[in-house]
């Protein structure tokens, strides 16, 4: 047996603390299901903290922990096929297109994200417990349980370091002998325990080669680890005491006894290699390796790993703030914050904005994959849709908020993982579809890398809906990203070594993708999706049909014009490939133009079919308004009304994320009240007790609710404040372009915008109290207010909307009789300014 000592510094305060601001998540009780636990993360590895000392539970994810293996997926009948899908979209088969589709042109499903482990910590059933409280700093990373244990006052911290890579929990107490508990591990994975030492556990284990789509068909799990299939992991446990004792018991329990403070150090890891390589079977070296995590980690003081933690998470969480409405003390817990919420009360805005951010740096940091579903955090084995890359809004969702908030090292996973899509997605292009120039991606991808339509080939036993699985757009909205990350920084360095070759990539593809269709004239997508949505039609026959592809959705030619945009526009910044920028602004005048259909609605799909659910979750045809810049408001103002009637149509309700796009789409067509109103649909408590489908909102922990947790409506809702706030994707910052009656005033200190400008903000009784711009890298600025402004320090210029640099406005067609009238927009003030680099320039109201 080994005695270990840890010195710490300072006064421990323990018992229930008020906090000295709002960035906490704090509750009164354990929790008891997962949707109430506190999530930890680096990136690499995650927990979720159930805050029972008496019992607790860490449910443990390691974001390469995978099913699967590397498989192409490739299907050589797809080539062949396409041109036939074509024929049959064309003559209005689109029952037959998509059944062709099916038994043709399909991969295999992705591989499911899965739980590592779960980290139990047990005292004696003689022990008594009351808890005080348990929290979750998101201000620190930092989640901590007050309790006291048998009359003595205690206090347990948890947190998970990515300057070095462990997790570390932490148990002190103001009397000596107090703990006694032992640690255990569980995996619902194949594994094997074992002691090392009286102070050190090891958990080995395998994950699956197969995983199926369903809950229903988990007999169909499959481990192949004897054909090198299925990634290896371990995890790694060490307890030091500084006083009290640690044995191992039965060769899987580690015993601490009559201890005063507890440090435990955890590591974990897989043999996860790169998402074309077969992972090597090697335990000695994936032991070794987290050895020497724990040997490092040990070799500091509990407080140098604590102070080097929260020092490298401050780095990011720190360059922004924000407060919302007049801040009052309150001693609500979030629970009760969450459910008694009255329509005055303002304090669950900021802290979701924040609670936002906190789930990004937890589960996206540089080095790592980005983030799923789930963010990294899931504890079943076939999670819904695989916990995977969905790519046809959700993961490109998750990624809105990094550059705006000041966390564009974070939005760094994405785009390598762009890198690796493209390597893929180049030979799907070849062999699928037999274009030879460019890159393409489907609407699901995993840590392999796939780039082929997901479905489980002609035997889709499953979903057997090409609404799912026909989409070639993925890789044209994830080059959205690479210059998005661009636009924000204008690094041209990162544009023309990494962003550009990619955007050229998608372009190409693109162009080889399109071809002129005969009835109009016009360059389509064929076959084309909405996706995950259906529309009725009616067959040679007569008889009423549900169709799922057709051609060029009206997401498709948005997410084309978007791309042939951005392309130019970077071709013009580099000053190169002045020949491709040419061809591609030939193409974007080419493309099928939007359409207003028959309720004065932006249409979906080629032609003005019914939807088949009028509610439907998705909103892809609207992506032209956000996150797209095709359609600007106060310019397109016919359009931005269809794009009104179609939200109404739609209806405030759905998934979370759902309500997080309509934020951000009510808010560009400076719509505060609504934008306001379907937000606090979002933040309705949803009881994770109940099993029922209910709609949207937030469960006890605040994950955000499909349901279940998805993260991307956490994220998406962040990106809708935002553009409460600030919108800069017109080429001008508007400040407060749609805020609500009840943000009556607040501030915001750091917000980025396009331009690489940095904005710190207040506003009171609804207008602008003080503005400061930084101009990090110089050049012209706009900006336009409700208000008018005055500087100091910048010479203002008044300017026209015709004087400001706009993309070409595009032609739409009418397909009704009704009359369409353009919204009507508040008078703004809009004043341009030249800037130079590295310079601050103050701004107020104009008296």
């Amino acid at each position: 047996m080994k005695k270990h000592f840890f010195l710490i510094s300072g006064l421990l305060i323990f018992g229930s603390i008020k906090a000295q601001n709002n960035l906490r998540l704090w509750y009164t009780k354990p929790a008891e299901v997962w949707e109430e636990a506190l999530p930890l993360g680096n990136g690499h590895l995650g927990a979720m903290d159930f805050g029972n000392p008496k019992q607790e539970t860490f449910q443990l994810n390691e974001k390469t922990l995978w099913s699967g293996f590397p498989n192409d997926g490739l299907n050589i009948n797809s080539k062949d096929a396409i041109p036939l899908i074509r024929e049959k979209i064309d003559a209005g088969d689109y029952k037959e297109a998509a059944d062709l589709w099916i038994n043709n042109c399909q991969g295999p499903y992705t591989a499911r994200y899965l739980p590592m482990a779960d980290l139990h910590i047990d005292m004696p059933s003689s022990a008594n417990v009351e808890i005080c409280s348990r929290e979750l700093d998101i201000s620190k990373a930092i989640s901590s349980v007050d309790f006291i244990l048998n009359r003595v006052s205690c206090k347990r911290t948890s947190f998970i370091s990515y300057p070095d890579r462990i997790m570390v929990i932490r148990y002190e107490s103001a009397k000596k002998g107090t703990f006694n508990f032992d640690i255990s591990m569980k995996s619902l994975l194949k594994n094997n325990v074992e002691c090392k030492a009286d102070d050190y556990m090891l958990m080995e284990g395998i994950a699956p080669s197969f995983i199926p789509f369903a809950e229903k068909d988990s007999a169909l799990i499959r481990y192949e680890e004897h054909l090198g299939k299925g990634l290896q992991f371990q995890v790694h446990v060490k307890v030091l005491t500084d006083d009290g004792e640690v044995c191992d018991y039965n060769n899987s329990v580690l015993s601490v006894r009559n201890a005063r403070n507890v440090t435990i150090v955890l590591s974990g890891l897989t043999n996860y290699n790169d998402f074309n390589r077969f992972p090597i079977y090697d335990k000695q070296r994936l032991f070794a390796e987290n050895e020497e995590l724990i040997r490092k980690a040990i070799s500091k003081s509990y407080n140098s790993l604590l102070a080097s933690h929260i020092e490298d998470y401050k780095s990011l969480f720190s360059r922004f703030e924000i407060g919302i409405g007049k801040s009052s003390p309150t001693s609500r817990n979030t629970l009760e914050l969450l459910k008694s919420r009255k329509d005055s009360d303002t304090e669950i805005y900021g802290l979701l904005y924040q609670y936002g951010r906190y789930l990004t740096i937890a589960s996206s940091r540089m080095g790592t994959l980005p983030s799923n579903l789930q963010g990294m955090w899931n504890n079943v084995l076939i999670p819904k849709w695989g916990c995977n890359y969905t790519t046809d809004i959700n993961l490109e969702m998750n990624y809105w908020l990094t550059e705006p908030t000041g966390l564009s090292e974070c939005h760094k996973p994405l785009l390598d993982f762009i890198e690796t899509l493209s390597i893929s997605g180049e030979k799907t292009a070849k062999n699928n579809y037999g274009i030879q120039e460019g890159w393409m991606v489907h609407s699901n991808s995993d840590a392999w890398g796939q780039s082929v339509p997901q479905g489980g080939y002609d035997k889709d036993y499953e979903v057997r809906a090409a609404r799912w699985t026909c989409w070639q757009m993925a890789g044209v909205w994830l080059a959205q990203h690479l210059w998005e990350h661009y636009d924000f920084n204008r690094d041209t360095i990162y544009l023309k070594s990494f962003a550009y070759p990619l955007m050229k990539g998608a372009a190409n593809f693109a162009l080889n993708w399109l071809y002129k269709d005969k009835e109009t004239g016009y360059l389509v997508t064929n076959p084309s999706s909405s996706p995950e949505n259906r529309f009725w039609y009616v067959d040679k026959d007569g008889k009423k049909q549900v169709g799922e592809i057709s051609k060029a959705a009206t997401m498709d030619m948005a997410l084309l014009w978007d791309l042939f945009t951005n392309c130019m526009e970077a071709a013009r910044v580099l000053g190169i490939d002045e020949e491709f920028a040419k061809q591609l602004e030939q193409s974007r005048t080419e493309l099928f133009p939007m359409q207003i259909g028959k309720y004065g609605q932006l249409q979906e799909w080629f032609k003005d079919f019914e939807e088949c659910e009028v509610h439907h979750r998705h909103l892809s045809h609207l992506f032209g308004l956000y996150p797209g810049k095709q359609i600007i408001p106060r310019r397109d103002t016919v359009l931005a009304s269809a794009i009104k009637t179609t939200l109404l149509r739609r209806g405030d309700k759905g998934p979370g994320w759902d309500m997080a796009w309509k934020v951000c789409l009510w808010s560009r067509l400076e719509e505060a009240e609504k934008a306001m109103e379907v937000l606090d649909h979002g933040i309705n408590y949803v009881n994770p007790h109940l099993n029922d489908e209910l709609e949207g909102g937030l469960y006890p922990n605040l994950f955000a609710a499909y349901p279940p947790f998805q993260v991307d409506a956490n994220c998406g809702v962040v990106a809708g404040m935002t553009e409460m706030l600030l919108q800069s994707y017109a080429n001008e910052l508007f400040l407060l372009p749609a805020l609500p009656q009840k943000w009556d005033c607040g501030y915001v200190r750091g917000l980025r915008a396009r331009g690489n400008f940095k904005i710190d903000m207040s506003w009171k009784e609804h207008q602008i109290a003080e503005l400061t711009v930084e101009s990090l890298s110089g050049g012209n600025c706009i900006i336009r207010t409700f208000e008018p402004l005055e500087s100091k320090d910048a010479n203002l210029e008044v300017v026209t909307e015709e004087k400001i640099k706009r993309y070409p406005k595009e032609k739409f067609l009418v397909n009704t009789n009704r009359t369409i009238d353009g919204l009507q927009y508040k008078r703004t003030y809009v004043y341009s300014f030249r800037t130079e680099k590295n310079r601050t320039y103050k701004f107020k109201l104009k008296k």
